[in-house]
């Protein structure tokens, strides 16, 4: 219902741009009688070009057939607020504070069944949404959605209780970047990613001999060279996905340890490898163009890099120093 419901009020915010005003604030008056002034961008009266003071009532269409009841204020030309009911209950309010933008929204809350405050859009001068709050049934924080369209970004926060539980970082695409989780104490824990640092990589095709074909068998490998960065030893485990792709197509996503629980914690300073190798192989590179294979890495689940696979055979799965 949200996105559908939010288009429904930015059209009509839209709308009312062109119809509203009058001479007093409590005058009703007919939307027919009003249009946007297509250079300055108040409401005036069609007649007079007068700007629009007053108040205006209209239905608009709902999804599922049904139609909402639109009330709104408008002074001097500028819409102030509009509230939309079903079914004579107030679903949504809408108010335009923005003092450098003629009639263009500023924010925008939502109500569930019970009247409670269930969503809120804030929007810039551009009218670009730039966070985007819910709230459980009990009134407590669900969820915070802040986007930075200068830097290309928005970023998540999710609430259990009242209290952040988890942030993730994603690109304005929808793809996720980067992600961190909460302790019982609301403390950021510090993901593995953010405490390692790469010291080597290599790629290639790994060969193998295939005893049920006879014959060697080659498989697109990344082998890792990583250092804890930190003061601290590296606990818990530490997993790494790769996902191996070939001229846009999915070949295989395949997982390895970096660190397993019952492994020694590795200490700061100090380096490991690990590598993650595909389950598709060839029975030859030749034919292979250059970079043809890549694999993109992640960290327990955070974004790390694509790497492209070299066109060269691997007979080792450790760097050799």
């Amino acid at each position: 219902m949200k996105t559908t419901f939010i288009q429904i009020v930015l059209t009509f915010a839209i709308l009312m741009a062109s119809l509203l005003s009058s001479c007093n604030s409590n005058a009703l008056i007919n939307k027919d009688d009003i249009i946007t002034d297509s250079l300055t961008h108040y409401c005036v009266f069609k007649a007079t070009g007068e700007k629009v003071t007053g108040r205006i009532k209209f239905n608009v269409p709902h999804e599922g057939g049904d139609s909402m009841l639109c009330k709104a204020l408008l002074k001097n030309g500028l819409i102030k607020e509009d509230k939309y009911y079903l079914a004579g209950q107030l679903v949504a309010e809408c108010y335009y504070e923005h003092p450098h933008a003629i009639n263009v929204m500023s924010k925008q809350e939502e109500f569930d069944e019970n009247g409670k405050l269930c969503q809120l859009y804030e929007y810039d001068e551009k009218g670009r949404l730039y966070q985007n709050t819910s709230y459980d049934g009990e009134g407590n924080l669900k969820e915070i959605d802040i986007y930075n369209y200068e830097e290309a970004f928005f970023l998540v926060k999710k609430y259990k209780d009242g209290k952040q539980v988890q942030e993730i970082i994603y690109d304005l695409e929808g793809y996720p970047k980067k992600g961190y989780y909460f302790d019982e104490n609301g403390d950021k824990i510090i993901p593995a990613i953010d405490k390692l640092k790469e010291i080597a990589c290599e790629t290639g095709f790994y060969r193998y001999y295939d005893k049920d074909e006879r014959e060697f068998r080659y498989v697109p490998m990344v082998i890792l060279k990583m250092k804890n960065i930190t003061q601290k030893p590296l606990e818990g485990k530490v997993i790494l996905k790769g996902i191996f792709i070939q001229n846009g197509e999915e070949l295989s996503t395949n997982y390895t340890f970096f660190q397993k629980e019952t492994d020694n914690s590795l200490r700061p300073e100090l380096a490991r490898q690990a590598n993650i190798q595909s389950n598709v192989s060839w029975g030859g590179i030749s034919r292979n163009k250059k970079n043809e294979v890549k694999c993109q890495i992640y960290i327990d689940e955070n974004p790390y890099r694509t790497i492209e696979i070299k066109n060269k055979v691997l007979t080792s799965n450790m760097i050799q120093q």
